[in-house]
């Protein structure tokens, strides 16, 4: 049996122009599309939201940004109605950028 690095063993003849690529090219293909929610889906998230500032409730946001799903949880500090924004342990989540919240 052989002792095999991977792709460690090439890297020392690669160009830095290679490894560039190499790491756009992973990036791409890990990249996600953004799910598309329907109307009663968005009224969904924004009544748990509303619940959950109400009652000071735990939530689970899940947010997609730069070609990713990304989980946080924590209480909601503030909700902007005009700017149309959240306010989660000190992060800012634009209502666009909402998939899916889970209460608890």
């Amino acid at each position: 049996m052989t002792n095999d690095r991977g792709s460690k063993k090439w890297t020392a003849m690669m160009l830095p122009e290679h490894v560039a690529l190499l790491k756009e090219v992973k990036k791409e293909y890990y990249h996600e599309a953004k799910p598309i929610l329907d109307e009663q889906q968005l009224e969904e998230i924004h009544l748990k939201l509303m619940l959950a500032q109400k009652d000071s409730l735990p939530v689970q946001v899940k947010y997609f940004t730069d070609g990713k799903s990304v989980h946080i949880k924590g209480y909601i500090h503030a909700i902007n109605y005009i700017s149309k924004y959240i306010i989660i342990n000190e992060v800012r989540l634009e209502s666009s950028e909402i998939i899916d919240v889970e209460i608890g």
